[in-house]
């Protein structure tokens, strides 16, 4: 569809292009009308010309029977002299079209063929008449008796002949003005159309932007009222004498006033009394002089007191809007009731209070059943430790061996559970290194191998880039290392093949520890890496310990920016992978 003001644009082109032919058009014609007048006068004077020709010829020949005086003589000679370059050059002047600066009809084949006459025999009587005319001056009365018969016998035909092309000028020309006339009437048909037509394309796309824009104001008031309306925040509009033109719904309900009601009252009535003395000027300055200061302050939101319909003091916080127009300036007020907020802040305060004094508590407690735990739990495995070495009967060796490992397992748990609690796990990691794996995993084989030979494990080395690098503290990583370790030796039955290796991809490196155990089942899965959760169930499940090794080594890894991942399927093995972000890399996994 093409644009209203494109049409428009169009439109003018298509009418000023037919004005503009019409208009040559018409000119071509009256031109050519004109021409012909002319012609014709010029034929007509010729045939006129030759007529007095005859007429000055027949005196002269007068003169000859009776005497006349030599002046007389004279004058006729010179008339007949001067009307005979008259004809000829008027003949002259036909054949070429133009005389002298007159634009004339050519005497072409089309005149010659509607007259009806021989081009050449014309042509051969006009020669033989202009030159008997020249011999009727001849002093020789034989020369001068022979042209008066000549130009008698002539002077006939040629005036028919005469005759002849002046009519047929005359038919053409009528021709010419019937066309004329014909195309003056088209112009004017085709004028009132174009005009019509053009009107038609104009003010139709005129009228029918009209209504659609009368419509889209209309839906835009509609909207902006549905707008206002709807707003959860009171609205009020007011003029520059402070009274209320626009109300929202929000504003009636804040204030106990129905919309229509508001909208009759001046918004001073809706402000504490020692906010009412000063209202009224500052509100017209603000509408009508954005620019003072004091209207620039009252841009910003102000706390203000503002009353109800019962008299009921609110809090309230406004921010002021101006609007500009021609002779209507107005002021917007966004009101703001304070009062539900500040009880949410106090509330909030309240929360804050009672999380900090439940903190504090958190932390007393933290820091007394650590004590009332590990020191406890650190006498039992040292008196364990002198009974095995005082002890010389086997089955008391072996009942002193079994407190020693308890208390040690127990000890562990609770330093881990009290991680945990405290929040505390996370080591800070101010000696961040770089670190190669293949060296590092070559540096810690041996550990690793002895740690699986405890249970009957082997440990095999996959091939490993030797690029590969990362940053990380390297006692972290031990850890975590360790953790997965520990969990491989824990759940994994007696002489399982444990793999280590790492990869790359997209910048990250990922370490992965997999064994050829009995694997996970699919929902247990789920759980690896969750505060106390493990195979088996509760303390005295059959692997022991409270499942909080692999949750502290992913906090861990987390903290330096990686992430630790399980795989696993029953009867297809377990699987921990630890990824971490490449040396090369500053992009967090």
């Amino acid at each position: 569809m093409l644009d209203n003001r494109v049409k428009y644009f169009l439109s003018f082109i298509i009418l000023g292009i037919l004005l503009t032919a019409i208009f040559v058009f018409v000119n071509i014609n009256g031109e050519s009308h004109t021409k012909f007048v002319q012609t014709i006068d010029v034929a007509g004077g010729q045939r006129k010309l030759s007529q007095e020709i005859i007429s000055i010829s027949n005196q002269l020949k007068l003169c000859d029977f009776e005497a006349c005086g030599a002046p007389r003589l004279s004058s006729l000679r010179d008339d007949l002299r001067h009307t005979k370059n008259l004809f000829r050059r008027s003949f002259i002047g036909l054949k070429s079209g133009k005389l002298d600066e007159m634009e004339l009809v050519p005497l072409d084949d089309d005149i010659v063929t509607r007259a009806g006459i021989n081009t050449r025999i014309l042509e051969d009587q006009m020669d033989i008449f202009l030159k008997s005319v020249d011999n009727i001056m001849s002093p020789d009365s034989d020369v001068r008796e022979t042209a008066y018969k000549n130009i008698n016998q002539f002077a006939g035909p040629l005036l028919v002949n005469l005759n002849l092309i002046v009519g047929a000028y005359a038919v053409k020309a009528r021709d010419i003005s019937e066309l004329l006339r014909l195309s003056k009437i088209l112009t004017l048909i085709l004028l009132v159309g174009a005009i019509s037509i053009t009107a038609f394309l104009i003010f139709r796309p005129m009228e029918k932007n009209i209504h659609e824009s009368h419509d889209v104001i209309k839906e835009q008031k509609n909207f902006m009222q549905t707008v206002i309306r709807s707003l959860p925040d009171p609205l009020l509009v007011v003029d520059a004498e402070g009274n209320i033109q626009i109300a929202n719904e929000a504003a009636a309900k804040m204030f106990g006033w129905r919309e229509k009601s508001l909208l009759k009252m001046n918004i001073s009535v809706l402000l504490e009394g020692p906010e009412r003395k000063n209202h009224e000027e500052m509100v017209r300055r603000f509408v009508n002089d954005f620019n003072h200061t004091e209207a620039r302050a009252m841009s910003d939101a102000r706390m203000v007191y503002m009353m109800t319909k019962t008299g009921e003091k609110v809090k309230v916080s406004i921010t002021l809007g101006q609007y500009k127009s021609d002779g209507n300036n107005l002021g917007i007020a966004v009101i703001r009731d304070m009062s539900l907020q500040e009880q949410l802040i106090h509330a909030l305060e309240d929360r804050v209070a009672a999380s900090r004094i439940a903190e504090e508590a958190k932390e007393a407690f933290i820091r007394n059943i650590s004590h009332e735990l590990r020191t406890p739990l650190n006498a039992v495995i040292g008196f364990s430790d002198l009974l095995k070495i005082q002890l010389t009967k086997t089955e008391n060796e072996g009942y002193a061996e079994d407190i020693n490992s308890a208390g040690r397992q127990l000890l562990k748990d609770v330093n881990r559970l009290i991680d945990v609690a405290s929040k505390e796990p996370t080591k800070e990691f101010s000696s961040l290194s770089h670190i190669k794996i293949l060296d590092y995993i070559d540096q810690m084989k041996d550990v690793w191998a002895e740690q699986l030979a405890d249970g009957g494990h082997r440990l095999i080395i996959d091939d490993i880039d030797p690029a590969l690098s990362v940053e990380i503290d390297q006692a972290i990583l031990s850890f975590v290392m360790k953790s997965v370790i520990e969990n491989v030796v824990t759940h994994c039955s007696r002489g399982c093949e444990v793999k280590i290796g790492a990869t790359e991809q997209e910048g990250r490196i990922s370490l992965f520890v997999r064994d050829n155990g009995p694997g996970v089942p699919l929902g247990s899965l789920a759980l690896i890496g969750h505060p106390f959760e493990k195979m088996g169930s509760g303390l005295t499940s059959v692997n022991g310990g409270l499942g909080l090794s692999l949750f502290l080594a992913s906090q861990q890894i987390r903290s330096m920016g990686g992430a630790m991942s399980f795989y696993s399927e029953v009867g297809q093995g377990f699987e921990a992978k630890i990824t971490l972000r490449s040396h090369s890399s500053h992009d967090l996994t």
